[in-house]
């Protein structure tokens, strides 16, 4: 009788162990998924921040282009 009990314990164990191994297989997967999202979601925030460093820039000489163009109208109408 027990040796019955210590081998249904034994079984149980062993199934237990298995679940476990599968839950951290599952945990494992999931943890990859969350490093690939954040390395997508780091190179989408890269990318946008040198958009808007460009746009930046570009908006930087037309506003200097701007102010040379008031600047030449005020002489001009001084004359």
């Amino acid at each position: 009788m027990k040796v019955e009990e210590i081998l249904r314990s034994v079984g149980g164990l062993q199934r237990t162990i298995e679940f476990v191994c599968e839950s951290f297989q599952h945990v494992l997967c999931a943890s990859d998924h969350i490093v690939t999202a954040v390395h997508q979601q780091s190179n989408a925030s890269r990318d946008m921040s040198d958009r808007m460093r460009t746009l930046n820039s570009g908006l930087d000489r037309h506003l200097d282009d701007l102010k040379q163009l008031m600047d030449h109208m005020q002489l001009t109408i001084k004359k």
